[in-house]
């Protein structure tokens, strides 16, 4: 459906990432002032967008390397010319 806001990865939407707890008043409060059950449930998204971003460094660490570090001197290959080491 074109226009619906979804739920990120975590569970949590867009308004509940922003403002920290779900749209039901156009009250502003503290998050402690909200109930139990929203402060679990708050928790519970902490734990899966932890867990998310956790998978997604060690996707990206399976591929980085080592590289050694370039000496004075030393020739090389860059993208732009006249910039880079060389």
């Amino acid at each position: 459906m074109p226009g619906t806001v979804r739920p990120r990865a975590d569970g949590r939407s867009p308004a509940q990432v922003l403002l920290g707890h779900p749209l039901s008043s156009a009250v502003p409060a503290h998050h402690q002032a909200f109930a139990d059950c929203w402060q679990r449930a708050a928790d519970d998204c902490d734990a899966r967008a932890a867990a998310q971003q956790q998978k997604t460094a060690e996707r990206y660490d399976t591929t980085a390397r080592q590289h050694s570090a370039l000496t004075r001197g030393q020739v090389c290959s860059s993208k732009t010319r006249g910039r880079g080491c060389g």
